[in-house]
């Protein structure tokens, strides 16, 4: 668990099993949590650094969207604190789908032949619960259509929903006086099917962030938080590529070429502009303009 600020916590993602970061706002009252991470094993190891921190009790946990790596440690949290679990209602309804199934070797293998659940993730589940057959999903306990405010104790939490490609019901959180926004998986390319962007939904959304009075910018499978120059760097990144590649239709490697030798303050490989570029494109053939 790693400090970003005061009374806001975050762990860094892993790439082994895809989990996603767990974050922590704490105010004088109440510790607000943002996601429940991947399983109890994921989330247990960061209450317990959130104990020692002296962090108030846990009294929220927001889901930012319902993917299972986002959720499913939620039993833990629920264990030790009997907080609240609050979400967008698509992702309450989601998660709520999710409660009532069965999650065994032959369920899960038909759930990804089916495309409800991706095929990367499949080994994923596997290893962070081997065995499935108790296994709690919780759902949240009060879903939102728009946006709300908690009021932690001197630290004022917005809750919004923000939609995007990656998943509808993306929801991000808000740390006004900590200047910090943890915006889940929203600005990251859709997983079902091809994996594209599409440009104005991204462009909005990014727009939509940036907007906030915020220093620093927490992306769940990013390996650091961004602070804003970086943050504003992304989004000259993407629309470099969008520009490049939809309006102008250069050749990948040359937009490749272009951005790796661009000076932005982004750390930028070709394989991520590659990347990029492929996500544009499908999201053009999948969304055509009329």
């Amino acid at each position: 668990m790693n400090q970003l600020v005061d009374g806001v916590w975050w762990s860094m993602p892993d790439l082994t099993t895809d989990r996603p970061v767990i974050g922590a706002i704490a105010g004088a009252d109440a510790t607000l949590m943002v996601d429940a991470g991947a399983s109890p094993a994921h989330v247990g190891p960061f209450l317990d650094e959130l104990r020692k921190q002296g962090a108030p009790p846990v009294r929220y946990v927001i889901y930012t969207h319902s993917h299972w790596d986002h959720v499913w440690g939620g039993s833990e949290i629920k264990a030790r604190h009997q907080p609240v679990f609050i979400a967008h209602e698509l992702t309450r309804d989601k998660v709520l789908a999710q409660s009532r199934l069965s999650w065994d070797d032959a369920s899960l293998a038909e759930r990804v032949r089916l495309g409800d659940v991706e095929s990367f993730s499949l080994e994923h589940i596997k290893a962070e619960h081997p065995s499935r057959g108790q296994m709690v999903i919780v759902p949240p306990s009060v879903g939102f259509q728009k946006q709300l405010e908690i009021d932690l104790g001197g630290v004022r939490c917005l809750v919004e929903h923000v939609g995007g490609d990656h998943s509808p019901d993306s929801t991000l959180v808000y740390a006004r006086e900590r200047k910090v926004v943890f915006a889940g998986d929203a600005a990251y390319t859709a997983v079902s099917g091809l994996r594209h962007y599409t440009r104005q939904v991204i462009f909005q959304l990014l727009d939509h962030v940036l907007a906030f009075d915020a220093e620093m910018f927490v992306l769940s499978h990013t390996p650091a938080p961004l602070p804003r120059e970086q943050m504003n760097a992304l989004r000259e990144i993407l629309w470099r590529v969008a520009t490049l590649t939809l309006d102008e239709r250069r050749p990948e490697q040359e937009v490749v070429d272009q951005l790796t030798q661009a000076d932005i303050p982004f750390p930028l490989s070709p394989e991520f502009v590659s990347e990029l570029v492929d996500a544009f494109k499908s999201g053009a053939a999948s969304h055509p303009k009329p």
